[in-house]
Order: structure tokens, then C-alpha cells, then sequence
């Protein structure tokens, strides 16, 4: 039983290898994020929450973000949405360093926040339409000032295969 089990493991450890082998022959030199527009996926952050994320590159070095969390119940909706301009600064075949900037307005009560990051956004090669981030920078409004950290997986739609 044991002979079976590693013989079944090495044989899908092989075919993964060999399949990926031939995939990074093929697409070594395609950078993923070419062809992003629209996409829509997840984004959390602190000290600014997150939840439901839309990302929108209108054109290869610059794009535009939206962020929405809510909480509370039926009776009492709190949350907060944000807003986001995207500066791509690097734009490597893989992985990509970009700058953000933005404001943050809560739905029940006063104030805002304002935020500066720096991001980097790096894909997978064997799945060209998700692209995972890590945000860090400052941010200054109802909480004070401090550091904003962030991560995100995005989903992006109209990608040219």
C-alpha cells in the first residue's frame, strides 16, 4: 500500500513538474498584467477594513480603485468606502510595483481618512487572470496617524489569451 501511494505521489509530483515545465517555456516572456482591465475581487485592510474590492486599469501605468465594508445588523448599517487612484511605477513580467493614494469616508458619522501606499501586485503564471497584492504606507484622518498595511486577490476579466 505504501509502494502505491508514493509511486501515485511521485507520478502527480512529475506530471506537475512537466506541465509547468512546458508552460514557463511558452509564457517565460509574457508579462501578466499587459492585458488587466476591469477586476474585482477582495481587499482588507487595517486600520481601514475592507471587503468588497473593484479595480479598474484605464490605461497600462494608471488606474482607478473602489472598496466597500460594511457591518452591524438589519437595524444599524455602519461601514466605510473608499476611493483609490493606482500609479503602476514598475512594471516587471511578473510581479509589479505600484503606488496608491485615496480617501476613506465612513456611511454612519463624520470624517474621512487619507492614504499613502506603496503596493506590489504579483501574478501566477498558470492562472493569468488573479493577482494577489501587499500594501504598506500611512494613512492620517479620524484615527489619528499611522501605519496602513493592506492585501487583495483580484479577479480580472477581459484578458486576451
Amino acid at each position: 500500500m505504501r509502494r502505491r501511494t508514493a509511486a501515485l505521489c511521485l507520478a502527480v509530483v512529475l506530471l506537475i513538474s512537466w506541465t509547468s515545465t512546458a508552460q514557463q517555456i511558452d509564457e517565460r516572456d509574457v508579462n501578466l498584467s499587459d492585458q488587466r482591465g476591469f477586476g474585482i475581487g477582495m481587499q482588507v485592510g487595517l486600520p481601514h477594513g475592507g471587503l468588497l474590492s473593484g479595480r479598474y486599469w484605464f490605461a497600462p501605468a494608471v488606474g482607478v480603485e473602489g472598496i466597500v465594508f460594511l457591518s452591524g445588523d438589519a437595524e444599524y448599517v455602519d461601514g466605510q468606502i473608499t476611493g483609490r487612484v493606482l500609479y503602476r511605477s514598475l512594471d516587471a513580467d511578473v510581479v509589479d510595483l505600484y503606488l496608491a493614494a485615496g480617501v476613506s469616508l465612513p456611511l454612519a458619522g463624520e470624517g474621512f481618512s487619507l492614504s499613502a501606499l506603496a503596493g506590489i501586485e504579483f501574478g501566477l503564471r498558470f492562472a493569468p487572470h488573479l493577482a494577489w497584492n501587499l500594501e504598506f504606507g500611512m494613512f492620517y484622518g479620524n484615527y489619528g496617524v499611522g501605519m496602513a498595511v493592506g492585501a487583495g486577490i483580484h479577479i480580472y476579466f477581459g484578458l486576451s489569451e
